[in-house]
């Protein structure tokens, strides 16, 4: 099935990537991941997304979200929903720069169950770049009702065959 034209730019992040990271916060300990990530379509002009973490060495899951990426045709401008295992949905917006393959993206909008675990997520940020062919590497900043702004997860996947 062809892409649609207004994701040409976007193309390539489709397919399955592989890879590992480390999380940190102010409120808890560092800790280590591996992560599949999954970016689709099917022919609309929008990306399906989903990606799932496992702890390194004990193969237990960790986090898991899904969503659609949507690039507004003829900008830099990009929209993406993501919703969480926890209940946290964020809808987010920025900006794609193709001269290095860069998506900045910052929350307009984040909902918490009114029962999820306190502090609630306030902030997002998220940056994904290309730095290879098959590779690229990712950042996910947060705040919290309780904590600022801060570095949450990074993270190198590279695409796998599949």
């Amino acid at each position: 099935m062809s892409v649609h034209p207004a994701l040409s730019r976007l193309e390539w992040l489709i397919g399955t990537w592989k890879g590992a990271g480390a999380g940190s916060y102010p409120t808890i300990n560092t800790f280590q991941y591996q992560e599949t990530a999954v970016f689709g379509h099917c022919g609309k002009p929008f990306l399906t997304y989903s990606s799932r973490t496992m702890h390194p060495t004990e193969k237990t899951p960790l986090h898991a979200e899904d969503g659609f990426w949507k690039l507004l045709p003829e900008t830099d401008k990009i929209a993406v929903a993501i919703s969480q295992n926890t209940g946290v949905n964020e809808a987010l917006e920025g900006t794609y720069n193709s001269v290095g393959d860069l998506v900045v993206l910052k929350s307009t909008v984040i909902h918490s169950p009114s029962f999820g675990k306190a502090p609630h997520v306030t902030i997002v940020e998220r940056e994904y770049e290309r730095v290879a062919e098959d590779e690229m590497v990712y950042t996910l900043k947060m705040a919290t009702e309780k904590t600022e702004l801060t570095l949450h997860l990074a993270g190198r996947l590279r695409r796998v065959d599949e």
